[in-house]
């Protein structure tokens, strides 16, 4: 039978092993309230079907790391929801989001680190999705008003959400020869993609090309058009990428001699 001294003994131990294991717990736990998740535009005033480019950065101020997500949208790390008129938050989701595996990796104290920029503008969903919850117009901005945009990612192992604050964009209807160049694109998915991320997806060569030359001529017909930054810059990237796409195949296709 035990002694009170040896029973006074495993109690106390037991108590001191209780104690450190709860100021583990407790000491290494992240809240939110030590963590802001900001959200910044390039701007705040844009056209219709000008694309909305968005970051997004952590800030750490607490004085544990934080573990935190490495990517954005790419591993849906990220979120984006857009309210309009109504008020109502909804999610929007690119076609290539949420396509790479993402990790959690710790932030220090009183440092910070950015997600990689978003680009808001079209809304590419499939048919088979549960679209309860998303935004299911072609455009994310489908016309002129006010939008409020916010992200909302995930804190630790347990993925705690964290929001940010709304952000403020107006959308104003394209006039002189922005109406010009957008009565000409609007409703082109193909167009809106390569404004957005630099690509144009159908599958023949000659489609894409017949796309890549109506922008090509679309931005040399109106230089000074918004529209025509975008398809200048985007075609660009995509001539590059479309030439390494090319060369990849004739590799993969080559007899060997």
């Amino acid at each position: 039978m035990l002694n009170k001294k040896t029973i006074f003994i495993t109690v106390s131990v037991s108590l001191a092993l209780l104690c450190y294991v709860n100021w583990t717990v407790v000491g290494f736990m992240q809240t939110t309230s030590d963590l802001s998740l900001i959200g910044k535009t390039d701007k705040e005033t844009y056209i219709l079907g000008e694309p909305v480019s968005i970051e997004f950065e952590f800030i750490n101020e607490g004085e544990i790391p934080a573990l935190l997500p490495t990517a954005g949208v790419a591993s849906e790390g990220l979120k984006i929801f857009i309210a309009g008129k109504d008020g109502e938050y909804k999610r929007y989701k690119s076609e290539e989001w949420g396509r790479k595996h993402g990790q959690l990796t710790p932030l220090g104290s009183g440092k910070s680190r950015k997600f990689n920029k978003a680009t808001i503008l079209w809304n590419t969903l499939r048919k088979s999705w549960d679209l309860t919850g998303f935004i299911t117009t072609d455009y994310a901005f489908p016309e002129p008003g006010e939008y409020f945009i916010k992200g909302i990612s995930y804190i630790g192992e347990n993925s705690t959400p964290i929001e940010s604050k709304p952000i403020k964009v107006i959308i104003k209807a394209p006039t002189g020869d922005d109406l010009e160049v957008w009565n000409k694109i609007k409703g082109n998915k193909q167009i809106a993609v390569l404004m957005q991320r630099g690509e144009i997806t159908v599958e023949k060569e000659t489609e894409r090309q017949k796309f890549a030359t109506q922008a090509e001529q679309i931005s040399e017909q109106f230089p000074n058009s918004v529209y025509s930054s975008y398809l200048k810059s985007k075609l660009e990237k995509y001539k590059v990428d479309e030439i390494r796409r090319n060369e990849t195949y004739k590799n993969i296709t080559r007899k060997p001699e």
